[in-house]
């Protein structure tokens, strides 16, 4: 058995075009970020696999198997037609947990717990409008009466990652500083910490030396 980490949706690739597969994936990542960050913490184990991924396709069969990765795949009924006619975010995103309810409930490899545990996650994804935001990071610099968090939020379009500043309990600053396809291949390296530099407060980033954002203390006022 292996730590369940990451949950994907994603359409099987001999059957649809990559521009349709590339935006389901986009359109999904709210509700796999939302339960990836979940199951983080509240660690499972369910299955000789770390990855669980639900692959849309026409067919019935609902075939299973765990690749030389460790990836554990199955295959679950979807209704693309029905998918591409739709146009709101709400009626996508119910969609999306709708098809992960259903592949989750298929899944001949997930034990009844396990299963329970899942679809409660979708549900409360469902139960909270579908929206996918946490604070990554708090700090405090006391000697300047400074608070800043870094905000993230996930949408169907967009990864946005807001710095907000407050002094004395008033906001000073507070800015979208970054802008990603909603793909952690996008942002995941673009930034890490709050970092209270002696003349300025700086985010720096997973990858290289230059930070995200450099703001003076002068105009923190």
């Amino acid at each position: 058995m292996k730590r369940f980490r990451k949950f994907a949706l994603a359409l099987e690739p001999l059957e649809w075009p990559n521009n349709l597969r590339y935006q389901f994936y986009l359109r999904c990542r709210p509700l796999c970020n939302f339960i990836e960050r979940e199951l983080a913490r509240e660690p499972m184990n369910i299955m000789a696999s770390s990855k669980l991924v639900l692959v849309g396709t026409q067919g019935t069969n609902k075939n299973f198997f765990i690749n030389s990765s460790g990836v554990a795949s199955v295959s679950v009924p979807i209704d693309v037609t029905a998918y591409k006619q739709m146009e709101s975010e709400e009626d996508i995103y119910s969609f999306m947990a709708d098809f992960s309810q259903q592949g989750v409930l298929s899944c001949p490899n997930l034990s009844p717990e396990a299963r329970n545990h899942l679809v409660g996650l979708i549900e409360k994804f469902r139960s909270i409008g579908f929206v996918n935001a946490w604070v990554f990071k708090k700090k405090t610099f006391r000697a300047r009466k400074l608070v800043a968090e870094l905000r993230c939020k996930i949408t169907q379009t967009d990864f946005l990652l807001t710095l907000e500043v407050t002094k004395s309990g008033a906001v000073v600053f507070s800015q979208v500083i970054l802008r990603t396809d909603p793909d952690e291949l996008a942002f995941h390296c673009e930034f890490k910490d709050i970092v209270f530099q002696e003349h300025c407060l700086t985010v720096s980033k997973r990858v290289g030396s230059t930070p995200l954002i450099e703001i003076p203390y002068a105009d923190l006022s």
